[in-house]
């Protein structure tokens, strides 16, 4: 069965298409085709924020769906996003660098990051790594306790906060 379901943003975006599958031996498949036209700076920063506040939505349902290691993996993509819009502010170009690595892209902004952000942010880095490859998942899961994992999401929520607050 696949749904298909298309949301109105605003005029900087062209079209959302999100398709959701859910079949294969039961196991729910989520697939975004996103197809958006942005038509400027202005645009491309909105579509960073707007991606990195869905992330943030998400990773509280995972957190209380109790997927804690998930959790974690989608705060590291709402801080990535939001440092991609911070990146796309300052430079000529609108294409951020295609790097998962927090602080090589926060490094390339005109943000003066209090230096405890950027060792979380180094901490916060290893998520993207350790949620992806099977090399590291067991270890990591293991870490990602309900308690290990609320603090860790509190950080990363500061954290989003404040990058937000900055782009003000």
């Amino acid at each position: 069965m696949l749904k298909k379901a298309t949301s109105a943003l605003p005029k900087i975006f062209n079209t959302l298409q999100v398709h959701l599958q859910t079949e294969q031996q039961g196991c729910f498949l989520l697939t975004f085709v996103v197809k958006i036209k942005i038509v400027d700076k202005t645009g491309h920063i909105a579509y960073w924020l707007s991606s990195a506040a869905e992330d943030d939505k998400s990773a509280d349902i995972l957190f209380h769906g109790g997927q804690f290691m998930y959790s974690l993996f989608t705060c590291h993509l709402m801080l990535e996003k939001a440092c991609k819009a911070h990146w796309v502010r300052p430079n000529d170009s609108n294409f951020p660098p295609r790097t998962h690595h927090l602080n090589q892209i926060i490094q390339q902004t005109d943000l003066i990051v209090p230096e405890e952000y950027l060792e979380e942010l180094s901490v916060m880095n290893a998520w993207n790594i350790e949620g992806r490859y099977p090399d590291f998942l067991h270890a990591f899961r293991s870490k990602c306790t309900f308690s290990y994992t609320k603090s860790r999401i509190e950080k990363a929520k500061e954290i989003y906060q404040w990058l937000l607050k900055q782009m003000q």
